[in-house]
């Protein structure tokens, strides 16, 4: 538990050095000490087993592992800080967080929204054990369903049901693990902002795939194959997209 005759000591994740730059102002101002600042997981674990800091500010998109992935392997060792997720859009994400009782501020960091994350903090009691947050926040992850407007009505899915997703200008077509195709009245952007990042990948400027879903990846062929049950997609994908994929795993 923090201490609250010390300043409070921190660590800072973001792949963003100007987001990192910012996050880090605030909290100094606040009186907090930033003890390290990582751009990615790897770095933070690193950081966190060192210098054993009362907190770690996290963000939630980061490229390779995300700060989900920080949080499971956290598990691992002795060291639990407090975490605050700190995010842009994940509005998935949030319900989640909040019911497994870890904190999160919203980008752009709001100062009066950080000096009342830092009470909470300071007042904090002993509750749940980290384990058993984990568990609940990615069982919140996993059950989550998202709620999309069609021409008729609204349906609700799960992200885990949906194979892919293609743009046609202010709509998107989802394809299902059950088959069907189903119109949501939204466009890419917004579409891309409401799903779990970590889930997707777009492989070209109007499609998005199921990363659980990807089965092959053929370099000379420039072709991504995915695979849901008896269903099986095919489409082209560039080298970038190749690339990019190799390196976010």
């Amino acid at each position: 538990m923090i201490q609250q005759s010390l300043p409070i000591r921190s660590v800072v994740v973001d792949d963003e050095p100007d987001a990192l730059d910012i996050l880090e102002s605030l909290l100094t101002a606040q009186g907090v000490e930033v003890v390290a600042r990582a751009g990615g997981v790897d770095e933070a674990l690193k950081y966190i087993l060192l210098h054993r800091p009362d907190v770690v500010f996290l963000d939630i998109d980061m490229p390779v592992k995300n700060g989900f992935d920080l949080v499971k392997e956290l598990e691992r060792y002795d060291h639990r800080p407090s975490i605050v997720f700190v995010t842009a859009f994940n509005r998935f994400a949030i319900e989640a967080i909040r019911h497994a009782a870890f904190d999160y501020l919203l980008k752009p960091v709001d100062i009066d929204e950080l000096r009342a994350c830092l009470s909470r903090l300071q007042a904090r009691q002993p509750q749940k054990e980290f384990r058993e947050r984990v568990d609940e926040l990615l069982y919140g992850l996993g059950k989550q369903k998202l709620r999309f407007h069609t021409r008729t009505g609204f349906i609700h899915l799960d992200p885990s049901e949906i194979v892919y997703f293609e743009a046609h200008g202010s709509y998107c077509d989802l394809v299902c693990i059950d088959g069907k195709q189903r119109t949501v009245s939204v466009n890419l952007g917004t579409l891309e902002e409401t799903m779990p990042d970590y889930c997707f990948f777009r492989i070209n400027r109007s499609l998005a795939v199921n990363r659980q879903y990807i089965r092959q990846v053929d370099r000379r062929t420039r072709i991504i194959t995915l695979q849901a049950a008896d269903l099986k997609f095919e489409f082209s994908i560039s080298p970038k997209y190749i690339r990019k994929l190799e390196k976010e795993g």
